[in-house]
């Protein structure tokens, strides 16, 4: 699942996007897959629409659609 938090100064600059990967309450521990992960990409709002596309463009590429929020084979 991607969250956005958005840091509203007086004048909007940037959106962070944080994904997460992993058992985010850390009450268990699953020897398959003993990991979790953090991480976020802090974008320019002067970018957006460039990043969207770039994402976009990784996203056929890899999935064959722009329609995938899953895991796709690469």
């Amino acid at each position: 699942m991607v969250a956005m938090i958005i840091i509203m100064p007086k004048k909007l600059k940037y959106n962070l996007y944080i994904d997460e990967c992993g058992d985010h309450t850390l009450s268990t521990f699953d020897r398959n897959f003993p990991i979790f992960t953090l991480c976020g990409i802090l974008v320019s709002v002067k970018k957006v629409n460039a990043f969207k596309k770039a994402i976009d463009e990784l996203k056929r590429e890899f999935c064959g659609t722009t329609d995938v929020i899953q895991v796709c084979t690469m």
